[in-house]
């Protein structure tokens, strides 16, 4: 269960990604698929993945990825929960540091390889 700050987070950041959203496809014309949100499946993955939050409860994130797709999704944005793994973000950094814009590219890409497979399967 949400604490009720996380839960005034989860909505600021369905306001935000609605608002962003809705710029990019009205104002600035952009073709907005979707919106790749990061979950993961182990304490390990999310301290490797995420080294500025270590030691956070990968689970309470997981559910507070899942108030803001929940949230986007109500709104008519589109958006998907994609699964980090530690090792994997690596060998795609290759040499490159963690970052908040090289999490949001590895996203990026989490959701289009799955695109990709659904597509060829």
């Amino acid at each position: 269960m949400l604490s009720d700050k996380n839960r005034a987070r989860a909505a600021a950041h369905v306001k935000n990604f609605t608002d962003v959203y809705i710029h990019a496809k009205r104002d600035v014309g952009y073709n907005v698929r979707s919106f790749a949100l990061p979950t993961f499946d182990s304490q390990d993955d999310f301290d490797g993945c995420r080294p500025e939050e270590k030691g956070t409860n990968f689970q309470e994130h997981n559910e507070f990825i899942a108030e803001v797709l929940k949230g986007l999704l109500e709104n008519g944005v589109p958006a998907e929960p994609v699964l980090f793994h530690y090792s994997d973000f690596l060998r795609w950094l290759n040499g490159r540091k963690i970052t908040n814009e090289n999490r949001s590219a590895y996203a990026g890409y989490l959701l289009a390889e799955a695109a990709h497979k659904g597509k060829s399967a």
